[in-house]
């Protein structure tokens, strides 16, 4: 056995021995931003898993959504003509791939171009009243928000790009992240991932939804920069985005599967422990197969619909080739997609780099006890974007493994 292998051989036995490290922090939840009507529609969705150890967070909860629904009232009265009337132009830029896939680093490295906006984390979790509460009360948000992701060390902020699922999640009650604020209920709203399984009245419901909140973030940023959203979801939704935005450009970022798989388990995990009322340990039942099986919607639907995107207007790329060298992979992205001259984005993007100079991942994952199932059920995966030769060494280090213990 070569000492490559051995060092494998370690690592996967140290995997097996280990469980997943827990963090609790205390931080605003990602439904206080709920408004009324939502907010009782998920405690009735969730009826069946709710008990007694739950009726303080529920309690609170509905303090604040009350809270939340008297802000949103007076926002839409000032603010909701002039939404209304906000063309989002230029088309957006949409940043595409799994958890876990890279995705938070680039669309961070991309909006810190000032010819972009993008969604903040304050506008994000409290989506129907930022217009009217931003200067006063985000202060009071941020101080309770954590410097770093628990998952990455990734840096967090009621300033910082965010994805506008959470968004989504707050204005309609309506998203797969709503299983974590009561953890123990299991997945929901499978195909909100989507959209293509709604019925004419709720997509149509969730579009104008979606479009409202893009529309209030661009009257905050100003009429000519052009937004730069992610949401991992947004893979899956191609077809509509299109329908909405078809000079939309899109930029996918991949990355080796398995690494993909334990770190998005990891990082629900860390959701489950921060978020919801219930002990971590609730999501195990369901939290496999529903990672699995979400990666195998989100890839299922980018392949069917990615060939309806102009060849101009999609350019896709590794996470190991934006880490190896993240000033070249963003060059390519904009002489790719046409977003204009990249020397204007040097310097902020160079200061960006310079706030995380060593930025890796937290966890190396060449020891997956999920090695098997991800080779198996994401192989299209693993051979479209060039993965093969890295899952085939993680499995023949599993098999060694195996064979050392018989």
């Amino acid at each position: 056995m070569t000492v490559q292998q051995q060092n494998q051989t370690q690592a996967i036995m140290d995997s097996r021995r280990n469980t997943p490290r827990e963090k609790k922090i205390f931080a605003p939840k990602f439904a206080y931003g709920l408004v009324l009507r939502p907010w009782i529609s998920l405690l009735y969705r969730k009826r069946s898993s709710l008990a007694l150890r739950h009726i303080p967070a529920i309690l609170l909860g509905t303090m604040i959504v009350l809270t939340t629904s008297s802000y949103n009232l007076l926002s839409n009265l000032i603010f909701a003509r002039r939404i209304g009337d906000t063309k989002i132009d230029p088309a957006p830029l949409f940043v595409l791939g799994h958890w876990r896939s890279g995705t938070t680093y680039l669309h961070e490295l991309l909006a810190a171009d000032g010819r972009h906006a993008y969604p903040s984390g304050y506008q994000c979790y409290v989506p129907g009243n930022f217009l009217l509460t931003e200067r006063l009360i985000k202060p009071i948000v941020g101080f309770f928000i954590p410097k770093k992701r628990p998952m990455d060390d990734m840096d967090l902020g009621v300033d910082r790009p965010q994805e506008e699922e959470f968004a989504l999640l707050n204005l309609t009650g309506r998203s797969n992240y709503a299983w974590s604020i009561f953890p123990a209920g299991g997945p929901v709203d499978f195909d909100y991932i989507s959209l293509r399984r709604l019925d004419t009245d709720a997509r149509a419901e969730w579009i104008d939804i979606w479009m409202d909140f893009l529309k209030a973030v661009k009257l905050g940023a100003g009429p000519d920069k052009r937004l730069i959203l992610k949401s991992p979801n947004h893979t899956a939704r191609i077809r509509t985005i299109l329908q909405l935005f078809p000079k939309a450009k899109f930029v996918h970022i991949a990355r080796n599967p398995i690494e993909i798989c334990d770190s998005t388990l990891r990082t629900w995990r860390a959701v489950a422990e921060m978020n919801g009322p219930d002990h971590v340990a609730a999501i195990e039942p369901w939290l496999e197969e529903s990672v699995l099986k979400t990666f195998e919607e989100i890839y299922t639907c980018y392949e069917e619909d990615r060939t309806l995107i102009p060849d101009s207007n999609l350019h896709e790329l590794s996470y190991e080739d934006l880490i190896r060298d993240p000033k070249a992979a963003l060059a390519e992205i904009y002489k790719a997609l046409d977003l204009g001259e990249f020397a204007p984005a040097e310097p902020a993007i160079d200061k960006r780099l310079a706030e995380s100079p060593d930025y890796k991942p937290k966890t190396k994952y060449q020891a997956s006890p999920n090695a098997l199932k991800v080779s198996r059920r994401w192989s299209d995966y693993i051979e479209r974007f060039g993965y093969a030769d890295e899952v085939s060494r993680v499995l023949a280090a599993h098999q060694a493994v195996d064979q050392a213990a018989e």
